[in-house]
């Protein structure tokens, strides 16, 4: 997104996402690479109520990451296919992404055959990244997933073989794409 927006617009979008969610009495968390949290620092104006002041955190251990990620309201990307995202579908959890990101942006089959693979072709979980971010538009986006596949989603990736199974038909060459 830094390439449709530049470095600094994008840094600014970010920063009125977060404002939006201090706005609506939400403390958000940001885990940016090292250049975005800087850039964001640098054009966030401070929260009316500083204890809703965005936490900028550029690293946490793995269990610590866990726990945010299974502890918050919501979660949004900037990479359609995160690994963390089963654990959010998994738990029937909220999560919102904003854009596919930048392999499907370089590999557009890639996209496209990971919707297909990754998530039966389901896509009503992106968000325009420019629009506001209020608690309705956000219960209305999950329920409209709700109801239109989210559900069947979450039973793809619990009927997937395990890493193990999977591994032994790659090496099998018993993969469909």
């Amino acid at each position: 997104m830094s390439r449709r927006f530049g470095a600094t617009g994008f840094a600014r979008r970010v920063a009125d996402r977060l404002t939006d969610a201090t706005a609506h009495g939400r403390r958000p968390i940001l885990h940016p690479p090292r250049a975005l949290l800087e850039q964001v620092r640098g054009v966030l104006p401070a929260a009316a109520d500083p204890a809703l002041s965005p936490e900028l955190a550029e690293f946490c251990a793995y269990p610590e990451f866990r726990a945010r990620l299974l502890g918050s309201e919501v979660v949004f990307y900037w990479n359609l296919f995160s690994s963390s995202i089963p654990q959010r579908l998994a738990s029937e959890l909220p999560f919102f992404v904003f854009d596919p990101g930048h392999m499907a942006a370089a590999i557009p089959p890639l996209h496209r055959i990971g919707l297909r693979a990754y998530y039966g072709n389901f896509r009503a979980l992106e968000l325009d990244f420019e629009e506001p971010l209020t608690p309705d538009r956000l219960e209305t986006c999950q329920r409209r997933a709700e109801e239109i596949g989210l559900r069947t989603v979450r039973e793809h990736f619990r009927r997937s073989p395990s890493p193990a199974a999977m591994i032994a038909e790659l090496i099998a060459g018993r993969t469909q794409t």
